[in-house]
C-alpha cells in the first residue's frame, strides 16, 4: 500500500565516496562501522552500506540536516581522510506503509 501526505522529517541520502586506496578503507571500515552505531542509537540512521561498486557507500537518514553533518564530522573515515561525503536531502511525500515509521 502507498501512502501519501506531508512529511514529518526530512530525508538524507549520504554518498560517501572513498579516497585512499583499498587497503586502507579495509584498516578503517572496523572503526567506521563502531562510529555509526552511534547513528542509529540517536535515531538519525534508518540504513548503511557499501555500494555495488565497492567504492563507497550509503547512509540513508533523516532528521535535522546540521546534526546528522556535526555527527558525521567525528566518523573515521573523515578524521583520517580516506573518504568524501554529500548530501542529498528530500521530503518524501509517498512512501511504502513500511517505510512510516521512519517518516
Amino acid at each position: 500500500m502507498l501512502t501519501q501526505v506531508k512529511s514529518m522529517k526530512q530525508t538524507h541520502i549520504i554518498t560517501i565516496t572513498y579516497t585512499a586506496s583499498t587497503d586502507m578503507i579495509d584498516q578503517i571500515r572496523p572503526r567506521h562501522r563502531s562510529f555509526l552505531e552511534r547513528g542509529y542509537e540517536q535515531g538519525l540512521f534508518i540504513a548503511s552500506g557499501p555500494n555495488s561498486s565497492r567504492n563507497g557507500g550509503i547512509i540513508l537518514a533523516t532528521g535535522d540536516l546540521d546534526e546528522i553533518k556535526a555527527l558525521l564530522q567525528e566518523d573515521p573515515f573523515i578524521t583520517e581522510k580516506v573518504a568524501s561525503y554529500s548530501y542529498h536531502s528530500f521530503d518524501p511525500v509517498k512512501y511504502a506503509e513500511d517505510f512510516k515509521a521512519f517518516i
